[in-house]
């Protein structure tokens, strides 16, 4: 990905003269640097996009902006994650080199902080352990519910204390998945593995890449709940509660589930083309295909799937989602190979909707600290379309 432009891509790109370019630079629209030689610029496209955005929305204000709800234009500005020609990037890092040399903590710690240190606070309030009966998902909302009127840290969204609350909310979580007290969110690929597959070693390689996938996707449907939430002034345990509402809805991190019963259902059918015209006939969709941020293929399932490729379990539901795509045409997502994995390692049906949960809950933080830090409630006007008055 090429960020910086000569002066001629830039005009170009813009539509204007350089001379325009020139003046946009003069007003500190667009950063400029050194280029090659002494005489010439570079000017950063990131910030010629988003003119050019604004540009359209002075245009055409009523289509744009209405638009810019649905895959439109960004609302908020963020230094959290970047989508940009097919590729995904934490705070300017590579997310699928991060997937393949990190771990989840790791990365969890350069997201919400640049890798600076911080102290993990007690004050006594602490987690209850799970009860053990109960679904980890419905434990650890209740959890949620309780920390939010016991614990008054928790409306604290500055750094450090957004820091520490946000890494014990996280081991909650993997408290409540694991159903044990003893855990540690550096290990948390060894422990969802010990607790869903402790047989296959190999899975832990796997776990951690599909957590790192899964932190942040920009301003998806519930990291931007998360941001209007944490806009609030609520606390930080209220924001991962809405957050959780909105990723369990079907068109967001609730697919895994229906991708998961899809490939049941496919694993079991010795007419694999027909089982896909059911589900479209009956459903409406297929669901764990196609991306509208990504053209050529959702760049978290080609790396996931590829990894899995390579394990010896992993090989013949790597093989069911290849001829799937080949079938339907469109690459797979995220959501399918989550589904993949844990059809091969034989985990529980929850377990993608979970290893997703886990690794968004840590993105709501790190946008919940910088909501806090830019200030301001997020409260867009509406467009009245209906009867007028009289």
């Amino acid at each position: 990905m090429d960020i910086l432009l000569s002066s001629a891509e830039a005009a170009r790109y813009l539509g204007v003269s350089r001379q325009t370019l020139y003046a946009y630079v003069s007003r500190g629209w667009v950063r400029s640097e050194a280029g090659e030689s002494s005489r010439s610029r570079r000017y950063n496209r990131l910030d010629l996009e988003r003119l050019r955005q604004r540009k359209e929305v002075r245009s055409e204000p009523a289509r744009k902006l209405t638009a810019a709800l649905s895959w439109g234009v960004p609302l908020l500005e963020t230094e959290l994650t970047l989508i940009d020609e097919g590729q995904l990037y934490y705070r300017g890092r590579n997310a699928i080199e991060l997937a393949r040399s990190e771990r989840f903590s790791s990365v969890i710690k350069w997201f919400w902080n640049q890798d600076q240190p911080f102290q993990l606070f007690t004050d006594g309030t602490g987690f209850k352990n799970p009860r053990p009966r109960s679904l980890p998902l419905g434990e650890f909302q209740r959890c949620l519910l309780e920390l939010s009127d016991r614990d008054v840290g928790g409306y604290d969204l500055s750094v450090p204390n957004a820091l520490s609350t946000g890494w014990r909310i996280l081991e909650l979580f993997l408290q409540c998945l694991v159903r044990r007290s003893d855990v540690r969110l550096e290990d948390a690929a060894e422990q969802l593995q010990k607790a869903w597959a402790p047989t296959s070693p190999d899975l832990i390689s796997l776990l951690n890449a599909a957590l790192i996938l899964c932190m942040d996707h920009e301003l998806n449907a519930s990291s931007f709940t998360a941001r209007v939430v944490a806009s609030a002034e609520s606390s930080l345990y209220e924001v991962v509660l809405a957050g959780l509402c909105a990723l369990r809805g079907h068109r967001h991190g609730g697919m895994s589930l229906l991708c998961y019963q899809l490939l049941t259902e496919l694993e079991s059918t010795n007419t694999l083309r027909t089982t896909l015209v059911e589900w479209h006939r009956e459903k409406g969709f297929v669901p764990g295909f196609g991306h509208p941020l990504y053209p050529t293929g959702d760049v978290r399932a080609k790396a996931l799937l590829q990894m899995l490729k390579k394990t010896r379990l992993g090989q013949s539901q790597a093989k069911l989602v290849a001829q799937a795509v080949q079938v339907l045409r469109k690459p797979a997502t995220i959501d399918l190979v989550l589904a993949a994995l844990a059809r091969a390692y034989s985990l529980p049906a929850s377990s993608p909707f979970a290893i997703f949960a886990l690794g968004r809950i840590a993105g709501w933080i790190g946008h919940a600290i910088e909501q806090h830090r830019q200030g301001g409630l997020i409260r867009p006007r509406a467009r009245y379309i209906g009867r007028m008055p009289g």
